[in-house]
């Protein structure tokens, strides 16, 4: 918003602009959500995928971005594929979660 001072935080504006614009698009049904890359692969491919990076590598991190994913993707692939989510995983989470730009 041009008026307003605070930091753009979602698509440029703050987040009380941002929240405010939200519920009236939720509202008026004028609001688009925009499908994730890991949306439009089927978590088996997707599970396949990273475990085949895994059998060349040990860092799990460093597989995600290969995939170019976020590990709680890949996360989300295996539950939704109903396969045990790899020992390690949850920590490569925490640490793309937690490091700064």
């Amino acid at each position: 918003m041009d008026d307003c001072d605070r930091e753009g935080i979602k698509r440029g504006m703050c987040e009380v602009h941002y929240m405010r614009w939200y519920r009236k698009a939720m509202r008026d049904g004028t609001f688009v959500r925009i499908q994730r890359r890991s949306d439009s692969i089927p978590p088996d491919e997707g599970v396949e995928e990273f475990e085949m990076l895994m059998q060349h590598t040990t860092d799990m991190l460093l597989a995600c971005r290969r995939l170019g994913v976020h590990p709680r993707t890949v996360i989300r692939w295996h539950k939704r594929a109903e396969k045990p989510v790899p020992q390690g995983l949850w920590q490569a989470d925490k640490v793309a979660s937690t490091r700064v730009a």
